[in-house]
């Protein structure tokens, strides 16, 4: 999907992707999620970004997203990039190799393998 998700996005939005295993367990990858510091500075925006944080779509469907994201998000690394707001848009709209997440607002199991970002406040 080659849209842009400038006007869909805001700050504090996850970025994840659904893949199925070898085994056939369907796992939510959560790469990350930026926000704005407030601090006046040029790069005013930072992004934190996940290594390896896997966990089980049925777990995240249980006790939702952002509840896993802060229950799994400290026990792994994490690199923090600080950018302009244009930067961070940047990192949103090519995250996934280039392509566009697609925006949702929410998920059930019927999602299909893809790299998403789960776009809050609607």
């Amino acid at each position: 999907m080659n849209t842009t998700t400038k006007d869909k996005i805001s700050f504090d939005d996850t970025v994840f992707s659904i893949e199925t295993d070898n085994d056939g367990t369907r796992q939510v990858h959560i790469f990350g999620y930026g926000y704005c510091t407030g601090c006046g500075e040029e790069k005013d925006c930072r992004f934190v970004e996940y290594t390896f944080c896997y966990v089980p779509l049925t777990e995240v469907l249980a006790k939702g997203l952002g509840v896993c994201e802060d229950e799994y998000g400290p026990q792994v690394k994490q690199y923090i990039t600080d950018c302009t707001a244009e930067e961070m848009f940047e990192i949103y709209e090519h995250y996934d190799n280039g392509k566009c997440p697609i925006p949702i607002t929410a998920f059930d199991a019927s999602i299909p393998d893809g790299t998403y970002v789960l776009v809050k406040g609607e």
